[in-house]
Parts: structure tokens; sequence; C-alpha cells
């Protein structure tokens, strides 16, 4: 076991950041990395919040050959599966007070291109990666392949979601958006997304619970739909200011620019959600995810998570856990 302030001693010496993470019923879990002189390093921090049965524990276990986490997820098989860009693959099969039975597989999946995303989708995980196949996770770390069919516009894979195994989403390079039905692929004519002679890229996508798909384009638009009927629902083409991420909460989507705003689209429009600015948004976003309950961003030195009323730091390599406490500002579930 140990305390915040050795969890932030053992980062800070070791120079990581924080670069995912993944919010799980018994607790939280953080990834961070580094690289120094080809010397790949991953940590991975459990943290179990004051509610829980034993109460604001931080384990941790560092872990070296991993780089460039892509996506973390959970499942039946596993209380998180991580995927990195070289196909490499972390899995933790139960809670255990030293996260001993971490494991940490660099030959995961085999891959010909690089790893792009990660999904659940029916309990299921696919990953894809920056070519044509698609990859679930069957057992035992045992990865089965797919392969998207190939015409003159399939482009290059770059997210996946889906609401059922009977319907998957790929989005791609050049605005590609494949779906597929029932076991059959189809490519999706949509709307033209082009912008300044450029077919754009199609970052992110998110299945959402209210029953629409959303995704987020490189050119900061955000369009909302499902199979054959489209729209685009937000669409700041002139801005400097990239959106980065974007996840569903509490029956919005919530979206982070690069100038560490927060937003959320409400009538077609971006709209700051108010409090954020009080935990300082970290400087690079690395990952944002959501439950039913929290919504956590991650990136460099800091975790910050938002409960739908109030924004607290859980984690800031900047600051002990005594400075956060006298801004009012450290995540601690017994005072809410």
């Amino acid at each position: 076991m140990a305390s915040y302030n050795e969890v932030r001693e053992y980062l800070q010496e070791r120079k990581q950041i924080f670069v995912g993470g993944a919010l799980h019923k018994k607790g939280i879990y953080l990834f961070t990395e580094h690289e120094e002189l080809g010397n790949k390093q991953t940590f991975v921090v459990f943290y179990r919040p004051f509610n829980t049965d034993k109460g604001n524990e931080y384990n941790g276990k560092g872990i070296t050959g991993a780089k460039r986490l892509k996506g973390v997820t959970h499942t039946r098989y596993a209380d998180f599966v991580g995927v990195y860009n070289q196909g490499e693959t972390m899995t933790h099969r139960r809670i255990s007070d030293e996260l001993a039975d971490v494991k940490f597989n660099p030959d995961g999946i085999d891959y010909l291109f690089g790893i792009t995303d990660i999904a659940k989708i029916d309990n299921e995980v696919f990953v894809c990666e920056h070519g044509y196949f698609l990859h679930q996770l069957i057992r035992n770390r045992k990865w089965k392949e797919h392969t998207i069919p190939i015409t003159e516009n399939t482009q290059r894979c770059c997210c996946i979601d889906g609401f059922n195994l009977d319907e998957i989403y790929v989005g791609g390079t050049k605005a590609m958006l494949m779906c597929q039905e029932k076991g059959e692929w189809r490519e999706i004519q949509w709307l033209d997304i082009t912008e300044n002679g450029w077919k754009e890229d199609i970052e992110q996508i998110i299945c959402a619970d209210d029953g629409f798909v959303y995704a987020r384009t490189h050119f900061n638009k955000v369009l909302k739909g499902r199979k054959d009927d489209w729209e685009i629902i937000y669409n700041d083409e002139n801005s400097y200011n990239h959106l980065k991420s974007m996840t569903y909460f509490k029956g919005n989507i919530y979206i982070v620019e690069n100038h560490k705003t927060v937003m959320l689209v409400e009538n077609n429009e971006l709209q700051q959600v108010n409090g954020s600015e009080k935990v300082c948004i970290p400087s690079s976003i690395n990952n944002m995810v959501a439950n039913d309950d929290l919504l956590m961003i991650t990136g460099d030195d800091k975790v910050i998570i938002f409960n739908g009323e109030r924004w607290f730091v859980i984690f800031d390599k900047n600051q002990s856990e005594e400075q956060l406490r006298e801004q009012g500002i450290f995540y601690d579930p017994r005072e809410l």
C-alpha cells in the first residue's frame, strides 16, 4: 500500500505523465508513461477512494516495454484491458492488493498497422488498427482477426464503437464510415464533410445510451445519426481550438478542446461546463472516460473528475494531498 504523497514522489522521480484511466466499481485505475533513451516504462496505479471498504489506498506496478497507450476498457474477462500502439496488451483479471496479477504481453495483438482504438461492445472487446483489420478478444488473451471489406472508398480505420454485435461502426481517414449490421459490412453514404478540399478524418465514434451515434472529425465537427440518417450538430471549421476528446455522460456529449476547456453540446452549440476552471484542465488531454456516476480526464501531471455538479482533483503531481484539501478540490466522496 502507498499514500498519495508516496505515489506522487515515485511519479516525479521517474518523470511519468498520466495518459489514461479506467473507472471501476471498486476503484479507479490510472496509467502513466515515460520513455528515456529507448527505455519505455508504464506505471499502473489503482486507487480506492475513501468511500470503499478500505479507503484511500494506492497500489502500483511498473512495467517495462509498453508505450503509447491507445485505450482502456473493462469486460467480463478482466477488470481492465489496455492496448498500446504496437499491439502490446495489458490485462488485470481481478483486483489484488499488490496488482501482482497485472499481465503485460508485448506480442498481444498480431497487427499489420498501428493500433488506433479500443471499444467494449456487448461486453466483448474490439480493437481497430490503422488499416483494414479489427481484432476481438476471445479468451485467455487470445485475439480473433476480422477484415473490413475493401472497396474503392475504403480508408484506414481510426475508431470503433457499437450498440451491440449486430450494429458496429468504424470511422476512418477521408470521411470513411462503415457499419456492420448482422455480420454484413457496408459503407454509409452520409453528409459531405469535406473541408478545404480534403475529406476529414473521423477521429472518434461514440454509440451513446440515447440511441444515437456521435462522431468527432479532425476539423471540429460533431455529427449525430444512426445508420443512414445523419446531421452536423456542431461545426466550428474556422476555430484554432481543436476538439481533442469526447464522451457521453449523464445525457450529454462532453468535449474537451485543446485550450483546456470542457464543453457540452446543447442546441447544436458548445457550451462551457461551469466550474471546470477551478481545477484547471490538464495541459495535455490524453484521455476522457465516463461511467454512470463520474467523468474523468487525464493528462500530463493531473487527473480530474466530475460528478455532474462539481469538479475535483484525484491526483496532481505538482500538489500534495494537503494542498488540494486546502483548496477544497480534493476528491473525497465522504464529504459529498
